[in-house]
């Protein structure tokens, strides 16, 4: 008797390790759901004079103030900084919105652009040449 107790004692373990295998999977699943969801994206690359790239520029995307409408209730402004290649991109929601966006660097003068999203799956490409301060003063 003995032996068909611990049986049953081995299926039940089983069964239940079985159960939580398949409770993690399907919260994975969601997961790679809510990752793969469709989204805007706002890109570009930051040049300096004369036209090469500029790695680590500060790059922030906001909503354009102008325009009014902000494309979801609590927006905050995005940030990040160019890579090597003076590359840099921003996810943004799947709806429409109107945006600007702002390069800086120490010693070079700012430069803002605007950008609108009117597709969900839109990619709006932005490019920046940013100019040494004192050549700018010069012009």
């Amino acid at each position: 008797m003995r032996r068909k107790t611990r049986t049953k004692k081995k299926r039940s373990g089983i069964r239940l390790i079985a159960a939580l295998l398949v409770a993690a999977c399907g919260i994975a699943g969601a997961a790679d759901h809510k990752k793969s969801s469709t989204y805007a994206l706002v890109s570009g690359t930051v040049f300096r004079d004369p036209g090469l790239a500029f790695p680590g520029a500060s790059v922030v995307l906001t909503v354009d103030p102008a325009v009014g409408a902000q494309p979801h209730k609590k927006f905050k402004p995005l940030k990040t900084t160019s890579d090597g290649r003076g590359e840099f991109a921003f996810r943004l929601p799947p709806v429409p919105g109107h945006y600007v966006v702002e390069a800086s660097a120490k010693g070079f003068s700012p430069q803002q652009k605007k950008a609108e999203v009117s597709d969900p799956e839109e990619d709006v490409s932005v490019n920046f040449l940013l100019m040494p301060k004192s050549k700018q003063g010069g012009q």
